[in-house]
């Protein structure tokens, strides 16, 4: 099921309003782009980086979860904030990120029998920012 674009957009803009109000200064320089919402990471280094956050199937489906570097490439393991970046995907064959909320959780063979209808009412895009930035080193 796909949802209509101008909902889509609409859906995606009240949620990063809320994501906005209820994180604050954690939140500073969350977008929406499309159907993407991007915020700003650092890396291990201090260089920046980017959470992005593809909702093009949002809330029918979670968000697939990546970090990238600021021109849009996928930023390598080791680039990803400590605590953020599980492993290697053994189905995608990428860098990602093991939390509830995310597509790739629900892909992970250990989390086939879960299910994003679960939680997909009440974890919403400012519960799963809180999470990915407290991994990532945004308390």
């Amino acid at each position: 099921m796909t949802t209509h674009p101008a909902l889509l957009t609409q859906l995606l803009d009240d949620e990063v309003e809320v994501a906005r109000s209820r994180l604050g200064d954690r939140a500073t320089g969350i977008e929406r782009v499309s159907s993407t919402i991007r915020v700003p990471l650092s890396a291990p280094d201090g260089s920046p980086l980017l959470l992005v956050l593809d909702g093009s199937n949002f809330d029918a489906a979670p968000f697939g979860v990546t970090v990238t570097e600021p021109d849009g490439s996928p930023a390598p393991l080791e680039r990803w904030p400590a605590g953020l970046g599980a492993s290697m995907h053994p189905v995608l064959n990428r860098p990602f990120v093991c939390v509830r909320g995310c597509a790739e959780y629900y892909s992970h063979p250990s989390h086939l029998q879960e299910s994003w209808d679960t939680v997909r009412n009440t974890l919403r895009l400012a519960e799963l920012l809180d999470h990915l930035l407290r991994r990532g080193g945004k308390p």
